[in-house]
């Protein structure tokens, strides 16, 4: 059996993301397909730096909501730790103390328009679900 570093079950990580997943959200109406985002997914951490978590998906939404121009950024953190989830502590808490999630919100209300971008403290929800290297990764 080959053992693959950790650097190459990243890599074999990121190429079956982006082979499975990487591209355009449309919505679809009335027969009709509006681009509303994408998804892509990107590496973390290079070279000495360490990936905090290795992989993210980003979930980019672009649209429009009551007039409005709308844009909501979603990730699904992905990391390749040997141990499993338990180690991953550290790492999900470093990355969402960077701010790197935008959650839209519309207000309906005022006299004009306006927009402002503020960070708040928020309680985050993980849901998290280990699935075993050798399910993902072929080794031979």
């Amino acid at each position: 059996m080959l053992d693959l570093s950790e650097k190459q079950k990243v890599g074999a990580l990121l190429r079956l993301l982006e082979d499975s997943l990487k591209g355009d959200l449309y919505l679809q109406k009335e027969g009709k397909d509006r681009k509303i985002g994408r998804i892509y997914p990107i590496r973390r951490g290079f070279g000495k730096e360490e990936g905090r978590p290795d992989l993210v998906i980003w979930i980019d939404l672009d649209m429009w909501i009551l007039g409005a121009p709308v844009k909501a950024r979603f990730p699904i953190l992905i990391e390749a730790e040997e141990s499993g989830w338990v180690n991953a502590k550290q790492d999900y808490k470093i990355f969402f103390g960077k701010g790197e999630t935008f959650i839209p919100m519309v207000v309906v209300g005022g006299d004009r328009r306006d927009e402002a971008v503020r960070t708040v403290p928020a309680n985050v929800r993980l849901c998290i679900k280990q699935v075993p290297t050798r399910l993902v990764i072929k080794i031979s």
